[in-house]
């Protein structure tokens, strides 16, 4: 794998090295996903970049939970999530 510099990324009187993916490399990295809508739609446009984030961690988890059949008896899927973040969510994303 090669490896690169940012200036974006140098810390005064340092350089930080990052390796560069190239072909088939990427297919073996785990994403979080952010539905665009979030990025795109205005009425997303004043929730923070964290809670969105949360919000894709958030998904990915249900994903796991579903993939495991933990599932209530009406079927929806069941996850543990830090009660910070469902606060941060539900704050900016729900009760807005």
């Amino acid at each position: 794998m090669k490896t690169g510099m940012s200036r974006a990324y140098e810390p005064i009187g340092k350089s930080l090295e990052y390796p560069y993916f190239s072909g088939g490399e990427t297919r073996s990295i785990s994403y979080i996903g952010v539905p665009r809508i979030l990025l795109t739609d205005d009425k997303f446009k004043n929730v923070s970049a964290e809670a969105k984030l949360l919000y894709g961690i958030m998904v990915d988890r249900t994903k796991i939970s579903a993939r495991n059949g933990w599932v209530d008896k009406e079927g929806s899927n069941l996850m543990s999530l830090c009660q910070s973040c469902h606060n941060k969510i539900h704050s900016e994303m729900v009760d807005r």
